[in-house]
């Protein structure tokens, strides 16, 4: 009796919060749509995904993650619609719903678990945790084997982020560009002889292998925001793991994107020789 009284409380409770949803997103629908915006403009301004969104709208809890969630989600898409989104977002509750357990297994009669099913699982217990802790320890030497040997090989490298540098160093490079015919093949510089010099800024973090004359200037991650500059007396070679987040600037020229964002970019940039 008192089981189903708990069920019954469980399946009442989720019913109200659907319910108080589906109002809620009624109305950030309707603001919405009186602002003439789209999920999509709304989902990146607010940074929550379009599914997300469309959930709250629609107001399917199944959907969505947990009660604290959802109530930053409406939070933060009312305050993107210019409604005060603490307020907006009070009535919902973000305590979780207490799922009743089904007892049914605790009337099974106690005499079918003897000592010696007992003593088997806790056999069974020991020999699986030994394999894991072997399993793990293994790993970890194989992983230290090979960071050592990476380190001996690039130095300068390993201080950034070895795993990282070496994933995309493998990673094979984009077919598509968005660099320019002139910036992908031979770059001139502004006068015959003069060293090439190319500028990057980065608007997203990337790892980045920069070879100057044949000799590695410098290999590893550069955060947002950094801007660095190489000279290179005959060829510059930039490869980036995130090419659609570096900006590329040849001798103080025009400066574009140097791929698509994720993108595994390489390119030569070359100095002219005199005539």
């Amino acid at each position: 009796m008192k089981k189903d009284k708990q069920r019954n409380s469980y399946h009442v409770e989720q019913a109200q919060r659907i319910e108080l949803l589906t109002d809620l997103g009624r109305y950030l629908r309707q603001a919405r749509q009186d602002k003439a915006l789209s999920l999509a403009q709304v989902a990146d301004q607010t940074r929550i995904p379009q599914r997300l969104l469309q959930a709250l709208e629609d107001g399917q809890l199944d959907r969505l993650p947990e009660p604290i969630y959802i109530k930053c989600f409406l939070r933060r898409y009312a305050d993107a619609l210019g409604i005060d989104g603490e307020e907006f977002s009070s009535p919902f509750p973000t305590d979780p719903i207490q799922i009743p357990v089904r007892g049914s297994w605790l009337r099974l009669p106690s005499a079918q678990l003897q000592p010696i099913h007992l003593y088997l699982l806790y056999v069974a217990l020991i020999f699986v945790s030994v394999n894991g802790l072997s399993h793990v320890v293994g790993q970890s030497s194989n992983q230290a084997q090979e960071q050592n040997s990476e380190e001996q090989v690039n130095p300068t490298a390993s201080q950034e982020s070895p795993v990282t540098q070496q994933a995309l160093a493998t990673r094979p490079m984009s077919a598509t560009a968005t660099l320019p015919v002139t910036l992908q093949g031979t770059a001139v510089g502004s006068s015959d002889g003069e060293p090439v010099r190319v500028s990057l800024k980065f608007n997203a973090q990337s790892w980045v292998r920069i070879e100057a004359d044949g000799k590695t200037a410098f290999e590893g991650i550069l955060p947002e925001g950094t801007q660095r500059t190489w000279v290179a007396n005959q060829q510059l070679i930039i490869r980036a793991g995130n090419a659609g987040g570096v900006m590329v600037t040849l001798n103080d020229g025009q400066t574009q994107k140097l791929g698509e964002p994720g993108a595994v970019e390489e390119v030569t940039f070359k100095a002219k020789s005199r005539s």
